[in-house]
């Protein structure tokens, strides 16, 4: 369960409900919004989700809603339209089939051992929180140059900023070499 494996480390300034909370038929306790586990993963606010793939409207298409951020601003999203959750990796700009249930996503998705190596990069991650600090809301730790210009996953190579900015930037980096 999610509860079991994920814990709220920072919450958000505002109270808001999760973005979790918008998916018709959710049948299980929905976690609040905030960083968990030192922000490996981010629950997004209903205001923060509402914008944050608006650079990426032209791969992900207009109907879709961010819930989750991994620690390294990739996005689990829904798609109201399919009824799916994708996940985005920003820096490929490629998105992949989850699951059509969030409870799924949570409790037995977020399980999967390959899962925390693969996609949430839990070792990296836990080698930038020793050398830099735990993530705030909504942080993540960003590569510099980005992967997509050349940059090489070394840990000294990551720095903290805020990941709506992120998202947007290489959103629509993403979209100008797309469209070329």
């Amino acid at each position: 369960m999610f509860e079991k494996r994920f814990t709220l480390t920072s919450a958000p300034e505002t109270k808001s409900r999760s973005a979790i909370g918008l998916l018709r038929d959710v049948n299980r306790a929905i976690p609040p919004p905030g960083m968990y586990n030192d922000g490996l993963l981010a629950v997004l606010d209903e205001s923060t989700s509402r914008n944050l793939l608006g650079a990426w409207r032209w791969l992900v298409g207009p109907d879709c809603t961010a819930l989750m951020t991994t620690g390294f601003g990739d996005v689990y999203y829904w798609d109201e339209t399919k009824g799916t959750i994708y996940f985005l990796n920003v820096q490929y700009a490629v998105t992949d089939f989850v699951d059509r249930s969030i409870a799924w996503v949570l409790d037995h998705f977020f399980a999967i051992p390959d899962i925390h190596e693969a996609v949430f990069r839990a070792n990296l991650f836990e080698d930038l929180v020793k050398r830099q600090r735990p993530l705030i809301y909504h942080e993540c730790f960003i590569l510099t140059p980005w992967q997509m210009l050349g940059g090489d996953e070394a840990v000294d190579e990551f720095e903290i900023g805020k990941c709506s900015v992120y998202l947007e930037l290489v959103g629509q980096a993403r979209a100008n070499l797309a469209s070329e």
